[in-house]
């Protein structure tokens, strides 16, 4: 079950007076780990949300060498060969973490953001993408969590709710605000504590909007240091 967040098409950015919007965003929907990006230069955006990736031929499976030497080892040799086309053109990749890929927790994260910095790649933050359906009962601990080490980290955080799923119950259904179970307070501290460094998306029941930081930024396409 894929739950994406909607297309480059429903992201309308609302800048504050003086603040510069930044480029549209392109969303990549492929398996980073098995399928190959399409070229960088080939994206209309210079910003591009892409999904860590797994092993499995399903993204949204269990696959347990996503969290072990081997997923990682993929990943970081999937990202030396980018690194020059994105530089050349001019491209930002912003990876998206979930629960069950690559990409799956706030420690892991945190190390690959340490480990690039400087580089054209950055972080498209769903907190509650990093949820599993046991860690529910304790969202707003994890939210917590999640906020206090990665918002400040964020290029873009996208807000959305999270549910346990009506067809799996093993899985978390991610849904509009409002129409899950995650408590709202969280969601509203991880706001206030990376609005200055991060553009906002909160995906409500009516649609999606995006909220501009209340700062500037000199260069809204460079990779964050």
């Amino acid at each position: 079950m894929r739950h994406a967040f909607p297309s480059a098409d429903h992201w309308h950015w609302r800048s504050p007076k003086g603040v510069a919007a930044p480029p549209p965003l392109v969303s990549w929907e492929g398996n980073l780990l098995r399928d190959a990006l399409p070229p960088p230069a080939s994206f209309a955006s210079p910003w591009i949300v892409a999904r860590s990736g797994s092993l499995a031929e399903d993204p949204f499976e269990d696959e347990p060498r996503n969290w072990m030497g081997p997923g990682r080892a993929a990943l970081e040799k999937i990202c030396d060969g980018l690194v020059g086309p994105l530089v050349a053109h001019e491209r930002l990749l912003l990876l998206r973490p979930h629960a069950r890929q690559v990409l799956s927790d706030v420690a892991g994260t945190a190390d690959f953001l340490r480990r690039h910095r400087g580089e054209r790649f950055g972080l498209a933050l769903a907190p509650a993408d990093l949820l599993t359906i046991d860690m529910l009962p304790q969202a707003e601990d994890h939210l917590l969590r999640i906020a206090e080490t990665l918002a400040g980290l964020a290029t873009i955080v996208l807000l959305e709710d999270a549910r346990p799923c009506r067809d799996d119950p093993d899985r978390v259904e991610i849904v509009p605000i409002g129409e899950g179970v995650l408590p709202l307070g969280p969601l509203l501290t991880l706001v206030g504590s990376s609005r200055a460094t991060a553009w906002i998306a909160a995906r409500g029941p009516r649609g999606e909007e995006v909220l501009a930081p209340p700062q500037a930024r000199d260069d809204p396409t460079r990779p964050r240091s």
